[in-house]
């Protein structure tokens, strides 16, 4: 029996029609934008390695980028594969106006995943690297996200391809 992880992945901005958290526009420097349809941001956080990338691939390279950072650092608890468990961790962070993520936690949402789930989704979410900021009016503004980090056992030996959901 061959075991393969599958870390899915990542909810970010996109205009695929699935729903978003409203976005909160206060005007203070400090509170963190939710990012979610209509949200006012000039330009969202760049991840390492999508720099000079044109503004219309930005998102999908982002994507691309965490979705390569969670799949060579996210390791499957081995108490749970032992256990044959399966969940979903949602993991909701603050990429701040100077690109440090921060804020990280667990948002809970339907079924409680194992707690060592829990414990490897809110490590590998903490190492992020440092990132450019959002902007918004050409100034650095903290934005949120919540993404959703699924752990799933394959038993039939094939290669397991990432996909992508969105909030």
């Amino acid at each position: 029996m061959r075991l393969f992880l599958l870390p899915l992945l990542v909810c970010l901005l996109s205009s695929t029609g699935i729903n978003y958290a409203q976005a909160d526009t206060t005007s203070s420097g400090n509170m963190p934008l939710e990012i979610g349809l209509g949200t006012a941001v000039e330009s969202l956080p760049v991840f390492p390695g999508c720099e000079g990338t044109a503004e219309n691939e930005m998102l999908n390279c982002f994507d691309q980028q965490l979705v390569r950072f969670l799949g060579t650092n996210l390791n499957y608890p081995k108490r749970s594969m032992e256990m044959g468990q399966e969940g979903v961790v949602y993991v909701k962070f603050v990429i701040d106006s100077e690109g440090f993520v921060g804020g990280v936690e667990q948002e809970r949402r339907g079924a409680a995943a194992p707690p060592d789930m829990v414990e490897e989704s809110l490590r590998v979410i903490r190492l992020l690297p440092r990132m450019q900021p959002a902007r918004m009016k050409g100034e650095a503004v903290p934005v949120k996200y919540v993404i959703p980090i699924s752990f799933k056992i394959n038993n039939g030996g094939k290669t397991i391809v990432n996909k992508r959901r969105r909030r």
